[in-house]
């Protein structure tokens, strides 16, 4: 286990270091974040000379990488060019509104899903496997941003019963966290179903059978438990991508989550909050992805580290 650790830790580094060396590269291709600022404006020369050597971009581009690098090993992300707030704490504090929706939208779903999917599973071919699948068919195929709006248009216009958009109570979660839901559960919905299936199927369910152990016991603690690892495997993936910004959701709902300030930053071409919002979200990926194979060697004891 601890070798695995090891080796998994220097990937992750590894892939850090590529990141950061993309981003970095590509961002200083896209435009001069001075001509950004001074947009609409005539700036003389020596004044747009003075805020590039202020923003240290008169440097050689190797040095201002090492100067990003070092910061990064010393956990200074930078200032934004914009209002001089750290980077870290701009991230900070958006990556909890988006982990918050993130994880709300993933409960639900999982919520659903499973329930749903073994229900299909034991009813293969009847009117209730169809029915369920006809729901998980549904929450795929609705747009996210078109299933915000309606629901948007029912509970906050119509019936009063829900804010429109906004942050800071649990009322603001509601209808951002369903649209998610939704869309989760409608995929891990298929995934349970399809699982649950070819395990039921398996011989050691037989045997659990034939040894007379009660239905609930084989289906949950025998079949379900088994049916997971493909789940397992999509929610550490799911959230990787979700907590990299839910884009559109958040435009919908107003939530000031990391993908807004990804996109505002990008077309401000902030170097600082863009190159360290890109290494974090790119840390919590990797973190989440070996997160699912130690959860592996939990729910199913014959996978082992190695």
């Amino acid at each position: 286990m601890g070798r695995y650790l090891l080796q998994r830790l220097i990937a992750t580094l590894v892939v850090l270091l590529g990141i950061s060396l993309i981003v970095f590269f590509v961002l200083r291709i896209t435009g001069d974040p001075v001509e950004a600022m001074l947009a609409g404006t005539t700036p003389t020369k020596e004044a747009i000379a003075a805020l590039t050597h202020a923003m240290g971009l008169d440097k050689p581009l190797p040095v201002q990488y090492w100067v990003f690098l070092t910061g990064l090993l010393h956990g200074n992300f930078g200032n934004s060019i914009y209002d001089g707030e750290s980077v870290f704490q701009l991230i900070r504090v958006r990556m909890a509104a988006t982990a918050l929706l993130a994880v709300t939208g993933l409960v639900l779903g999982v919520a659903l899903s499973v329930p749903l999917g073994v229900l299909a599973a034991l009813h293969k071919g009847r009117p209730t496997d169809v029915g369920v699948r006809t729901l998980s068919l549904l929450g795929i195929s609705f747009p996210s941003f078109w299933l915000g709006i309606m629901l948007v248009l029912i509970f906050a216009v119509k019936i009063h019963a829900l804010p429109v958009a906004g942050y800071g109570s649990w009322k603001n979660l509601v209808l951002p966290g369903v649209t998610l839901g939704i869309a989760q559960a409608g995929i891990m919905t298929g995934l349970v179903r399809s699982n649950m299936i070819d395990v039921m199927n398996e011989q050691f369910i037989q045997t659990a059978r034939a040894k007379g152990l009660p239905a609930r016991a084989v289906i949950y603690l025998h079949g379900l438990r088994n049916a997971l690892l493909p789940v397992v495997t999509y929610l550490g993936l799911s959230l990787g991508t979700l907590l990299g910004g839910v884009v559109i959701i958040e435009q919908v709902f107003a939530w000031p989550g990391i993908g807004e300030l990804m996109i505002t930053s990008i077309n401000r071409r902030d170097y600082p909050v863009v190159q360290g919002g890109a290494v974090i979200l790119a840390l919590f990926i990797v973190g989440s992805n070996l997160l699912v194979d130690l959860c592996y060697t939990l729910i199913d004891p014959r996978i082992k580290m190695s």
